[in-house]
């Protein structure tokens, strides 16, 4: 039906079938972590983050500290 571009802070309790994720300059402090994680949770089906190759490090050390290991 079209794209709505939002901050996160005005898509809080919305979901959508598709997110595009963009504009982080920095995901190692609290706050942006929060956003972060409000900004994710609201995808039903996709979820694209666009990061610059300078966060690459620091996105890579939060996935590990969050993810599940299964076993």
């Amino acid at each position: 039906k079209g794209l709505n571009i939002s901050t996160i802070h005005s898509y809080k309790g919305l979901e959508n079938t598709v997110i595009i994720l963009f504009g982080f300059e920095k995901i190692n402090t609290a706050y942006s972590q929060r956003l972060l994680y409000v900004g994710i949770s609201r995808a039903r089906q996709k979820l694209y983050i666009i990061l610059d190759n300078s966060l690459q490090g620091s996105y890579s050390k939060l996935v590990q500290k969050n993810s599940v290991k299964l076993n």
